[in-house]
């Protein structure tokens, strides 16, 4: 199969479906790709307990033809991944520090590559603290291609889990999942979400998740390298998560803080969420949108999801307009009146 010069990349975004863990069930599935009421493509995949990098097949409906796709290299550079972290909306000082921290570990391979004996060691494991929707996964997969660029990783890929897929119910079942966790992670970024949620109280020996947290330093400590750790969570908790045990501190030197999204930020986060799902916002929408995210904002708490609740609200804009197409449908909100679809994109 021959692809011209002028065909177009398209980029496809979930608008339905659940992105909750735990609602997919092990077993193989097909996706099915479609235009114009015409199916064009069935990629094959299978949901099970590992993770597996690379790219999945397409078979062509009706001509028995299977296209492979290319896992080769990605062709972007470090500066086009400078250049994607500047891109990011607000995150000032986040994208000043993870500079800062690059050029410093850049200086630090090449003394290690001259034969300067250096008792300072790479140390590639942070700490992102923030409320929800500050970006910090964003940032983290941003990092692990960082780390590969500099030769620091082998993949530079992330692997993201939580307390649930760590800590085992019964005993004897967690360490076998924490080392799967790392070996998924191998060459690249494992980042656990919550990890406060490891060290619930100080006095609880019996919980497993403990056996995690020492797991883990176990690793950065002496296991086989190639690998990130990022840990994640509220600031408040991952001061004490930091406190639970006095392994963590000398393991994880750097700490990243995201901050709240400022309303104009939120502004510019809802002007990219609506071009991704091709909605156009008219001027009296914007405006009262931003009255919104505003009324939010001043109101907000220590569980405000940031960008998460912004492209909540582009994603009801975008289903409320869907349903008003049905005439006796009864008046829309004002910001879903005025939330043009552009269908057939």
């Amino acid at each position: 199969m021959t692809i011209a010069p002028t065909d177009k990349i398209i980029t496809i975004t979930s608008g339905w479906g659940s992105n909750d863990k735990g609602t997919w069930f092990n077993d193989n599935y097909t996706m099915e790709v479609g235009f114009m009421d015409r199916l064009i493509a069935i990629l094959p995949f299978e949901v099970g307990n590992s993770f597996e990098r690379g790219m999945n097949e397409a078979i062509l409906p009706g001509t028995g033809v299977t296209l492979m796709a290319s896992d080769e290299t990605p062709t972007e550079t470090l500066d086009d991944v400078m250049q994607a972290l500047d891109d990011l909306v607000g995150l000032r000082f986040v994208k000043q520090r993870i500079r800062e921290y690059a050029e410093y570990l850049k200086f630090l391979k090449i003394r290690m590559e001259r034969g300067f004996e250096d008792q300072q060691t790479l140390n590639l494991h942070t700490v992102f603290t923030g409320n929800p929707g500050t970006g910090k996964t964003t940032v983290a997969k941003m990092l692990g291609q960082i780390y590969r660029h500099l030769g620091l990783l082998s993949k530079g890929h992330i692997v993201e889990v939580d307390r649930a897929e760590l800590v085992g119910e019964y005993i004897g079942q967690t360490a076998p999942k924490v080392k799967e966790a790392i070996k998924q992670a191998r060459g690249g970024v494992l980042f656990i979400d919550e990890a406060y949620s490891l060290a619930r109280t100080k006095d609880d020996l019996k919980d497993f998740g403990r056996e995690v947290i020492e797991i883990i330093i176990k690793e950065m400590s002496d296991g086989q390298g190639d690998i990130a750790v990022v840990v994640a969570g509220y600031p408040n908790e991952m001061k004490s998560f930091m406190d639970a045990n006095p392994g963590l501190k000398s393991r994880f030197t750097q700490w990243f803080e995201f901050p709240d999204y400022m309303p104009h930020e939120l502004a510019d986060i809802a002007d990219f969420a609506a071009q991704k799902r091709y909605i156009a916002l008219s001027q009296q929408a914007k405006a009262y949108l931003y009255d919104k995210i505003v009324e939010a904002y001043r109101t907000r708490d220590r569980y405000f999801g940031n960008a998460r609740h912004i492209y909540s609200l582009i994603d009801q804009a975008k289903s409320q307009f869907g349903l008003a197409r049905n005439e006796n449908r009864k008046p829309t909100p004002p910001l879903q009146r005025r939330a043009i679809y552009r269908s057939g994109r």
